[in-house]
């Protein structure tokens, strides 16, 4: 009985999967299919360096980011250090400068000391 079982499927397995009338190719047709195998070839190769040349520029493009985003990184610091030092000249200045030279009498004194000293000269002058 086991020995009927192996015969069975051994025929079986052989006729099943053998090849037939039917799926036989001319040469021709080997011919056209080895062509179109070799473009196919052809192609997966012209294919494969084109991904290869996109995954060299994409790790270009890669590095690029973060060589932007350091700089970006250093000019936001830059901008912060340049406020600071805005601050600090404002604050410098305020302190700096004399609060007596914006008063109103300052101003009159230097106005009418001008029109003194330009009347004078004028007046002799004409002498």
């Amino acid at each position: 009985m086991r020995w009927l079982l192996i015969l069975i499927l051994s025929f079986f397995t052989l006729t099943s999967f053998s090849q037939t009338d039917s799926t036989t190719l001319s040469p021709e047709e080997i011919i056209a299919l080895s062509k179109k195998v070799e473009e196919q070839k052809i192609t997966i190769n012209k294919q494969a360096k084109l991904i290869k040349e996109q995954k060299a520029q994409l790790e270009d493009y890669k590095q690029q980011e973060l060589k932007d985003s350091f700089l970006l990184a250093f000019e936001k610091d830059k901008n912060a250090l340049l406020q600071s030092r805005v601050i600090y000249y404002e604050d410098w200045v305020a302190n700096v400068k004399p609060k007596w030279y914006d008063g109103k009498v300052v101003s009159f004194v230097l106005g009418a000391g001008t029109i003194i000293l330009s009347s004078w000269v004028i007046s002799n002058i004409n002498d």
